[in-house]
């Protein structure tokens, strides 16, 4: 789908249901070093791991929607995937591609991840995310001394969601940055893990 960095945890058996995490970049470059770091998270969640590159990663600018649409559907298709197990991720900018998609094609994905993420007010509040994702889960991952995304804006845009309904789970770190994923990896590795499990089912539920 245009270029993407791509990740295949090996099958256990051949009808193994396999899902999928669509994985957006921040501002900068799509570096491939985070698909080395979603590696341990994609093989216990039996995930195929997709990670498109949108140009310096303004994924609310023209186009950045129908990029990850497009790699969406390149991973279900061509991946075999379980279109009932596909998570939405978003890391700093990349959630401003996370809230857009999710509101425009929120019936391709089975929840969404916001990490240290850009999370426009005007969108997440909008009528069309309230009534497309109520009663749907979202996980909110975010450390308070987060200097490029302010963590007000993030703390708005939860609880924006929260009184429209939808299933908001948050991590809030007192100590961190807006590299908290890569500062505490294992520590968001398991949190996402956690939050994940019920959403897509766990691995051992997750065969024919």
């Amino acid at each position: 789908p245009q270029h993407a960095y791509c990740y295949h945890p090996p099958r256990r058996d051949p009808g193994e249901s396999m899902g999928l995490l669509v994985f957006l970049h921040g501002h900068g470059l799509n570096y491939l070093f985070v698909l080395h770091a979603l590696r341990p998270l994609c093989d216990h969640l039996r995930l195929n791991l997709l990670m498109p590159s949108f140009g310096f990663g303004n994924w609310e600018a023209r186009g950045g929607v129908e990029a990850i649409v497009r790699a969406t559907e390149w991973g279900i298709g061509g991946l075999g995937v379980n279109p009932g197990r596909v998570l939405l991720a978003g890391l700093s900018q990349g959630g401003a591609g996370v809230s857009r998609a999710a509101v425009q094609h929120a019936n391709r994905f089975t929840g969404l991840v916001f990490i240290s993420a850009t999370m426009e007010l005007s969108v997440i509040g909008s009528h069309g995310f309230a009534e497309a994702w109520s009663g749907r889960p979202v996980l909110v991952i975010q450390g308070e001394r987060d200097g490029n995304v302010h963590p007000a804006s993030v703390t708005a845009a939860t609880q924006r969601m929260m009184a429209d309904g939808v299933r908001v789970t948050e991590y809030r770190d007192p100590h961190a940055g807006h590299f908290l994923f890569f500062a505490k990896l294992d520590e968001i590795t398991a949190v996402i893990r956690h939050w994940a499990e019920p959403v897509i089912g766990t691995p051992s539920s997750a065969h024919h």
